[in-house]
């Protein structure tokens, strides 16, 4: 085969003109390619900015939010441990209640024991060590509940 001669109209293109051409336009394409990685970049640094300040306000609500808690805690032991304290108030409450019921019955029972007896209401208070005013006070209760059986 033989080579083609370049004719006088077209200029004859060398191997070294083509590899600059395609050169000039990798670089040009590069530096499109580039200039777009740059631009990514710079709005994922931002991104990044963004991120790292929201994550420190998060942290900063996350401490706020942890001494609280531990502050609640406190308190909740402080008012678990006053619970029990009036729980066993109210025990010793109604213990004591059911001793004064029982007490106060058989006061009852003493002092009218006492006037079947014959005795006066001063005599009563004075052996059982009342006032004179409680003992009229249950005479008369006394009294009523009769009269209304």
């Amino acid at each position: 085969m033989q080579e083609r001669q370049p004719t006088k109209k077209q200029q004859p293109v060398s191997e070294r003109e083509l590899l600059a051409l395609e050169l000039t336009e990798v670089r040009e394409i590069s530096d499109l390619l580039v200039g777009r990685i740059e631009q990514k970049l710079a709005a994922l640094e931002a991104r990044e900015r963004s991120l790292d300040r929201k994550i420190a306000v998060l942290t900063a609500q996350e401490l706020k939010l942890d001494q609280k808690i531990t502050a609640l805690t406190a308190q909740e032991m402080k008012l678990d441990q006053k619970t029990a304290a009036l729980e066993k108030l109210l025990l010793r409450t109604d213990a004591f209640s059911s001793q004064d019921d029982a007490g106060i019955r058989n006061r009852q029972h003493e002092i009218l024991a006492l006037r079947k007896n014959g005795m006066k209401t001063p005599e009563i208070a004075g052996i059982l060590n009342v006032p004179a005013g409680e003992v009229d006070l249950i005479l008369n209760l006394h009294a009523q509940n009769m009269i209304r059986q």
